[in-house]
C-alpha cells in the first residue's frame, strides 16, 4: 500500500511541476538606446549598452520583429559576442528578447 501511495504522489508531483526548461537563459542584459547612422569604419548600427559599456551591433538583430524599436530605449536580454574586427565595440547579437 505504501508503494502505491508513493507512486501516486510521484505521479501527481511530476504532473504539477512547471515546465521552465523551455525558458531561454541569456548571458547579459542591456539597453538598446538608439541607432548610430554614422558612416565611419567603427560607426553604424544599434547602440546597445551592456554593463555600462557602449557597443554597436551593425548587423541585423535576430527576432527584430519582436522588439519595439519604435520606442527606444528598450531593455533587453541578449547573447552576444565581440566581432573580430578593427573596431573593439562592434558585437554580433546571437539572441535577443525584450524585457517587458
Amino acid at each position: 500500500m505504501k508503494k502505491l501511495i508513493l507512486l501516486f504522489v510521484l505521479i501527481i508531483s511530476v504532473a504539477c511541476s512547471t515546465d521552465d526548461d523551455n525558458e531561454k537563459i541569456y548571458r547579459s542584459t542591456g539597453v538598446i538606446e538608439g541607432v548610430d547612422n554614422g558612416k565611419c569604419l567603427c560607426c553604424g548600427g544599434y547602440i546597445i549598452i551592456i554593463d555600462e559599456k557602449r557597443y554597436l551591433a551593425p548587423d541585423e538583430l535576430p527576432n527584430k520583429e519582436n522588439l519595439d524599436l519604435e520606442n527606444l530605449p528598450i531593455k533587453v536580454k541578449l547573447d552576444w559576442e565581440l566581432k573580430n574586427e578593427d573596431c573593439d565595440n562592434h558585437i554580433t547579437v546571437l539572441a535577443i528578447e525584450q524585457i517587458k
